[in-house]
């Protein structure tokens, strides 16, 4: 969902330091639910949401749904949420640009699983200044993990905190 117009609107607005706490405590507690192994892709697939890349489209089913959302949606992704008017049932789906190398894609996927996640239901500034702290956020904590194990450490820590590990410590 970004533009470069689109962009620097973004860059122009700061979310307020609370807001920014909630995403990262949001983005933190998303990441410590995917279990050790497993493809962000294939975690956002569980959640019931469809995964598409544009080269997945009929040229003219993407023509129909470039018509469908606004233009300014179409460089990098977007995410949409419709009900299906036969069963009723929420259909959840994210359009990425698959043209672009696996990092960026990893970015625009992330960016609108947060749109999501964070339960925007209109486009706005704010929305996705929202989803792109909960993309970077995401980000670092699925290359630190990839790294160093993250996810181990923030179990080991909660233990810790809770007391479990000192449980089995002798005085």
């Amino acid at each position: 969902m970004q533009t470069e117009n689109h962009n620097s609107a973004v860059a122009d607005m700061t979310l307020p330091p609370w807001r920014r706490e909630e995403i990262i405590t949001i983005a933190v507690d998303t990441f410590l639910a995917i279990k050790t192994g497993t493809d962000i892709k294939a975690h956002i697939r569980s959640k019931g949401i469809v995964l598409r890349e544009y080269s997945a489209f009929d040229p003219e089913n993407l023509k129909k749904l470039q018509e469908d959302f606004p233009k300014n949606h179409w460089k990098a992704g977007f995410f949409c949420q419709e009900t299906d008017p036969q069963t009723g049932k929420i259909c959840r789906i994210i359009v990425y640009n698959d043209s672009y190398n696996e990092t960026i894609q990893l970015h625009i996927i992330l960016h609108e699983y947060g749109h999501a996640v964070l339960r925007h239901t209109e486009q706005c500034i704010l929305a996705e200044q929202e989803a792109l702290c909960f993309a970077v956020v995401m980000m670092l904590l699925l290359k630190l993990d990839n790294a160093f194990s993250l996810r181990s450490m923030f179990h080991n820590n909660k233990i810790l905190q809770s007391g479990g590990a000192m449980k089995h410590v002798s005085a």
